[in-house]
């Protein structure tokens, strides 16, 4: 599922869009999820979850492959990358 969410406070900027895992119940189980995964100010003593505002995306499905096939593709390189630099730290530790 695709959310637009924005945390609403001085500092943070506008709306951004993000996957959620599809098994999301309720409003507060988002809200959890964004203050796990983006790194919500929860140690200040300005945050308040009413600040957190999000709406789910209705996403036509093409868009969604197209938003699936760019995410894999960059985790791919992100992966190759990382396997090339253990290759090379194991080939100059056999050396």
């Amino acid at each position: 599922m695709w959310i637009k969410w924005k945390y609403n406070d001085h500092g943070w900027g506008d709306f951004k869009e993000l996957e959620i895992p599809d098994d999301m119940g309720g409003e507060e189980t988002v809200e959890d999820y964004l203050i796990e995964a983006c790194d919500l100010p929860t140690w200040s003593e300005r945050f308040y979850r009413s600040r957190i505002k999000w709406e789910r995306l209705n996403l036509p499905p093409e868009e969604e492959k197209v938003r699936k096939v760019k995410k894999l593709t960059a985790l791919v390189a992100v992966y190759e990358r990382d396997l090339q630099r253990m290759k090379d730290e194991l080939y100059k530790l056999l050396s």
